[in-house]
């Protein structure tokens, strides 16, 4: 099996040969890596009210590479969540039905399947049609395929934050995930409202979110709309997903991704304090949980 890299050294790559944590199975992501231009080099992003001008300089800014946040918060699901039988879309069940937001190359996605959950795996365009749908349909096979494959389950569905529609209206999950969704502060409302009407067909599901702390100001200022939003999300401690990244067996040096934190937590319905809070002023778990 290859080395694996943390993925801020394999966006150059087009074609990504990684891992599934604690598993035989090597999956091999599409990426549409830096240089690789899917649309005009400026466009207008329309975001509710706000318009501004974007020069795309590749795509492997965005969705279309994998980001560290997912590598970690794979290693931690893997460590924490129990296998499970799939249960199909349009049941009354949710258990093992998974909703992931922004799945980019859907890796994560991919991970959970490998566990036997039901996953809806969302994104835009390009990003849907360049790496998500391709690489959804090669890893499924590849998963089914392994001699310790399961018989998950993954549809890929066009999902946009910004827009009030009804893609997911009535869905039920489990649990939702995200990794680094939280790059662009115009679109934090719209993440977490999205989460929220999620959360009201039923009973909330559990939410994990892994986040890279590139600017501290930015992520507290997400994290508070979370809150204000009736979220009441706490921080897994560090030691415990060093202890889940090590268990993946990849040799990482903790250095190489010390930022990355994992959050979890569900919607409670208003904004509460917490009694706990950690060196930046924010809701910790225990070292135990």
């Amino acid at each position: 099996m290859p080395d694996v890299l943390p993925a801020s050294e394999t966006k150059h790559l087009t074609l990504l040969h990684h891992p599934i944590p604690c598993s035989d199975i090597l999956l091999q992501l599409r990426q549409r890596s830096i240089g690789e231009n899917l649309k005009p080099d400026n466009e207008t992003l329309s975001i509710g009210a706000t318009t501004r001008h974007v020069k795309h300089e590749g795509t492997g800014t965005t969705g279309t590479t994998l980001w560290l946040g997912a590598q970690v918060l794979a290693c931690y699901l893997v460590s924490a969540l129990p296998r499970v039988l799939p249960v199909p879309f349009g049941g009354r069940s949710t258990r093992g039905r998974v909703l992931e937001l922004g799945s980019g190359t859907g890796y994560l996605s991919l991970v959970l399947a490998s566990m036997g959950y039901t996953v809806l795996s969302t994104d835009i365009e390009p990003v849907l049609s360049t790496v998500l749908k391709p690489n959804v349909e090669a890893g499924l096979h590849q998963i089914r395929a392994s001699a310790n494959g399961s018989n998950g389950l993954i549809v890929v569905q066009n999902l946009d934050w910004t827009l009030d529609d009804d893609a997911i209206a009535g869905e039920r999950f489990d649990m939702i995930l995200m990794s680094d969704t939280i790059y662009l502060s115009d679109l934090n409302p719209h993440l977490f409202g999205t989460l929220r009407k999620v959360s009201l067909e039923g009973k909330a599901p559990m939410v994990y979110l892994a986040l890279e702390r590139r600017d501290s100001a930015a992520v507290d200022s997400a994290l508070t709309i979370a809150q204000e939003m009736g979220f009441n999300l706490k921080r897994v401690a560090h030691t415990r997903v060093v202890k889940a990244v090590d268990g993946a067996g990849w040799g990482w040096d903790e250095q190489g991704w010390e930022d990355v934190e994992v959050w979890k937590g569900k919607w409670e319905g208003q904004a509460k304090k917490s009694r706990h809070r950690g060196q930046d002023g924010v809701p910790c778990e225990h070292a135990s949980s």
